[in-house]
C-alpha cells in the first residue's frame, strides 16, 4: 500500500520523465513510443490508486 504522498511523488516523477522523453533526440521511434507507453501505463495506475484514496477519505 502506498501513501498519498508517495503516489503524488510518483506522479511528479512521471511528468518529469515524460518531459525528458519528449525533449530527447536519442533512440529510435520504437524506443520513444515504448518509453511513453510505459509511463502512461504507470500514470494510469497511479491515477486510479489516487482516486481510490480520495474515495476512502470520504468515509
Amino acid at each position: 500500500m502506498f501513501s498519498k504522498k508517495e503516489l503524488q511523488t510518483t506522479k511528479t516523477f512521471i511528468d518529469r520523465k515524460k518531459g525528458d522523453i519528449l525533449n530527447s533526440k536519442k533512440g529510435s521511434d520504437g524506443d520513444y513510443i515504448r518509453d511513453l507507453q510505459s509511463l502512461i501505463t504507470l500514470e494510469n495506475a497511479v491515477d486510479k490508486k489516487l482516486e481510490q484514496t480520495k474515495e476512502s477519505d470520504i468515509f
